[in-house]
Parts: structure tokens; sequence; C-alpha cells
């Protein structure tokens, strides 16, 4: 069930007074799928904290940790040419930012295994 329909008055997107919820609202939306994220990867759910992740990384594209959080749960389900992509979709996201990986970004595509060697 989803509890977050959109961004608020997204049907009038010019009316001023409603930015600052609109943005607070969609914040603690992005935020509360990281936790939500984090806490199936932790208890080893690691096909719904991908769906977490992957919506948290739609949304927000350049948020890193999301696309760390993709990379981990593909690796998790034997998925090593999925984290390899979703590496490659962060760094071409940060690279439209201005912005390169963080090293614990490349730490982590580091230990992606080649393309290919997929249990699949």
């Amino acid at each position: 069930m989803r509890l977050y329909a959109g961004d608020l008055f997204a049907d009038d997107p010019f009316e001023e007074w409603v930015q600052p919820h609109r943005d607070r609202l969609a914040r603690q939306y992005l935020d509360t799928l990281a936790l939500l994220a984090e806490a199936e990867e932790a208890a080893g759910e690691y096909q719904s904290a991908f769906l977490h992740w992957q919506d948290l990384a739609d949304r927000d594209p350049g948020a890193e940790h999301a696309c760390r959080g993709l990379m981990r749960a593909h690796l998790a389900l034997g998925r090593g040419a999925d984290a390899l992509r979703a590496f490659e979709a962060c760094r071409r996201a940060l690279a439209d930012l201005g912005a390169v990986p963080s090293p614990e970004t490349m730490s982590l595509r580091a230990r992606i295994p080649q393309a290919g060697t997929d249990a699949r």
C-alpha cells in the first residue's frame, strides 16, 4: 500500500506558498524510503530493500547512498551485472550534477565481480 501519493498539490505546481511544504514532505518521504531500505537490508530482505532503494534512486537520481544500496542489494541477490549497471547509472547521474562517485561508492564498485559472473 502506498501512503505517499506524490507531490503536494502537484496539479498546481506554480503556487509559491506550497513549495516549502512540498519540498519538506518529499524530503521526509525520501528519508523514510532510505530508513525502510536500510531496515530491510539489515533483516536480509534484499528484494524488499532493492525496491525501496530503486524508488529512492528513481525519485532522486543524485542520491548516492541509494545507488550504493542498489549495488549492495544486487550483489546480495547474486546479480553482479545489475550492480555494475547501477554503478554506471549512479556515475552518470553524478556527472550530470558535476560530481564524481565518493570513495565509499568506488570501494563498493571494486567489490563487484566482473559482468558475466552472475549465477543466473
